[in-house]
């Protein structure tokens, strides 16, 4: 009862970790003494926030939620753009004890749960962040009641712009047999050991990965141009395009 009491509220900043050398993740929870429950939301869907940098403006922003939708606390995970205001804000200037203004989650890119399609999750770059909230999602479901099979493909430069490789390692090893992963880094360095392919992500690959293409629910994000080759490539190779859901960064 609790999801449609406000629309906007304080959380507590309880943890910042660097993913990556871009990437930083910030972990939020109910301020101490706010017994009130955290919103709900569906893996997917973005945290919108609201900050004073420190000129005094008040501007807000989106970030999709990268937690699992069951963490009972929200996490974001936010890559340092040279000319953002606001992710650098976040990364130079907030700190582990304050305080941001949040309404609650929302958007419609969001895991269909119901369905028993095998689900691809395809991301690029810090696209990576929705689709980790649906990889959790499936990853925790109880594997005696699963009814589908996962394929994990994300494209990085190259090694130290990989947020989240050990974290997805270990989604890998608690599905086990039913989630298959794949990296691609476009331009690895000499000592990265830990993709799969070189080059940049597109249908071929999928073709290649993806045994029941035709029959499969797909959701992406990453650039425009990365989503808009991908999509075309699996529609001119028969795919439904209602199967495929993107988010755009």
């Amino acid at each position: 009862e609790n999801d449609t009491l406000q629309s906007t509220r304080s959380l507590q900043v309880t943890h910042k970790i660097k993913e990556s050398d871009e990437v930083t993740s910030f972990y939020f929870q109910a301020v101490k003494g706010d017994d009130t429950k955290l919103w709900n939301y569906l893996p997917g869907q973005h945290l919108p926030i609201l900050l004073k940098t420190t000129t005094g403006n008040e501007v807000s922003r989106t970030y999709s939620l990268s937690s699992g939708a069951g963490w009972g606390e929200y996490r974001i995970s936010v890559k340092c753009e040279p000319y953002g205001l606001v992710s650098q804000f976040l990364h130079d200037t907030v700190t582990v004890g304050d305080t941001i203004q949040v309404n609650q989650p929302a958007g419609d890119f969001a895991l269909d749960e119901t369905s028993d399609r095998t689900l691809v999750l395809i991301s690029s770059g810090i696209g990576v962040t929705p689709v980790l909230s649906m990889l959790h999602t499936f990853a925790s479901s109880n594997p005696s009641s699963r009814k589908r099979k996962a394929i994990w493909v994300h494209g990085a430069r190259d090694g130290k712009h990989h947020p989240f490789r050990g974290e997805v390692q270990e989604l890998a090893a608690l599905a086990g047999d039913s989630l298959r992963t794949h990296v691609a880094y476009s331009k690895p360095r000499d000592t990265d050991m830990e993709h799969n392919s070189i080059g940049r992500i597109d249908a071929a690959l999928l073709e290649k990965l993806v045994p029941d293409l035709k029959n499969a629910d797909y959701y992406m994000c990453g650039s425009s141009a990365f989503m808009a080759d991908v999509q075309d490539g699996l529609e001119s190779l028969g795919v439904d395009p209602n199967r495929i859901q993107f988010e755009q960064f």
